[in-house]
């Protein structure tokens, strides 16, 4: 017991000159974002001094398994820390940077093609994607996309890798779409185990993979299944695009909204239908508020529409990775099809679909063979197309920026 006192006393006299980084708070999590962030930024090659405009996607998950291997396609899903991750990425944007305005952002997404490269996973396809664009002369007003890449950080130890705990890898890439040119930054960002405990690393998501196979191909196997080989072309299958506000894999915190952007290469007619995180579906549009599902050719179409303020689209539980999938037709829906009639959406705003994945497939299914069977019998070609965009709902955190 008294020499537990002298050890005290001792440790109580050294304290005071111990060097002020042994004792130092480590940067929050927000910082060291920003720092990685910023020393990507330098690299950028330009003599601008303002209107450099920046696109900052939503953050990507990558396995242990993905994060040694280069040639492997990130998870299109976030979770709370992408959340976190996604808003320092975007937050005090050094000069001669700025986050694209909306209404530009607009011209991008009537672009199907260039809004497909903007929301690539992965830098190289971006690259190669950005490259046919110039090639093919096509204008818009974007200079540079942030792709961020995340997933827990590991070290190799006595010939394994092991996790090393309360750390993440982030590699950010800056695209120059101007000069097509690709930057790179890697770190590892420190956190303490409250905040691991709050906004785990991993996705809420359930596995999937083989119903987002499933609904990426709805539409194409019923027009291989329903039409003549020689009628069957890219005219049956045109450009389509649908991304929520936070871009895809985006992450909402209970009590956010969701606002989705579709846009199409043609006139055409839209069913937008919500797959949830335990299977239910709904249709989102056309609903009780908007009716009239027209897209014109090459514009935007907001849902909720811009200045609606008579719904939103809001989070609630269940949470975890939910599926936006868009059917899109050139001639108007048979009326089994989509609920159109404006009593039926009074009674039920958002009409319940199916409360299963496998039956929510089937009905799909079934639209598809009834826009094909109604085009045949008035003799006109079919024209449809699909897309896709995934998300991710989580409670809400209490840290803000950590």
């Amino acid at each position: 017991m008294k020499r537990h006192n002298i050890n005290w006393l001792v440790w109580l006299v050294i304290v005071p000159f111990l060097p002020t980084a042994v004792t130092a708070e480590p940067e929050s999590f927000h910082q060291q974002i920003l720092a990685l962030r910023n020393k990507l930024l330098a690299q950028f090659d330009t003599e601008q001094t303002t209107g450099l405009r920046l696109y900052v996607q939503a953050p990507k998950y990558r396995s242990p398994v993905q994060i040694n291997k280069e040639d492997t396609a990130p998870s299109q899903t976030g979770g709370p820390m992408a959340y976190q991750l996604h808003a320092a990425c975007q937050a005090e944007l050094p000069p001669p940077f700025a986050l694209m305005p909306r209404d530009e952002l607009d011209l991008i997404w009537s672009e199907v093609e260039l809004a497909q490269v903007v929301e690539s996973a992965d830098p190289e396809t971006s690259l190669k994607g950005f490259r046919q664009l110039a090639s093919q002369e096509i204008s818009h007003p974007l200079d540079a996309v942030i792709m961020a890449q995340y997933g827990e950080a590991s070290h190799y130890i006595d010939g394994k890798w092991r996790l090393s705990p309360n750390q993440i890898q982030v590699t950010l890439y800056l695209l120059d779409v101007r000069r097509i040119q690709k930057y790179a930054q890697t770190g590892s960002i420190r956190f303490s185990s409250s905040h691991r405990t709050e906004a785990p690393i991993r996705p809420p998501t359930n596995n999937r993979q083989q119903t987002l196979q499933q609904l990426q191909q709805v539409v194409r196997q019923q027009v291989q299944q329903q039409l003549p080989q020689p009628r069957l072309s890219s005219d049956n299958l045109f450009g389509l695009f649908v991304t929520p506000d936070r871009g895809t894999g985006g992450v909402y915190q209970s009590g956010e909204s969701i606002r989705l952007t579709v846009s199409a290469a043609e006139d055409c007619y839209l069913a937008v239908i919500n797959l949830d995180s335990v299977g239910g579906l709904h249709q989102l549009f056309p609903n009780g508020y908007e009716s009239d599902n027209f897209l014109p050719a090459k514009q935007v179409r907001h849902i909720p529409a811009s200045g609606q303020s008579d719904y939103r689209l809001a989070v609630s539980s269940p949470f975890g990775m939910e599926v936006i999938k868009v059917i899109a037709s050139r001639h108007p829906f048979p009326a089994d099809t989509v609920v159109l009639q404006a009593e039926q959406l009074q009674r039920q705003f958002f009409p319940p679909i199916r409360d299963k994945q496998s039956r929510g497939l089937s009905t799909m299914s079934h639209w598809t063979r009834a826009i094909i069977v109604q085009d045949q019998r008035q003799d006109r070609p079919s024209g449809l197309a699909e897309a896709m965009c995934v998300f991710t709902t989580t409670a809400a955190t209490s840290r803000g920026r950590w």
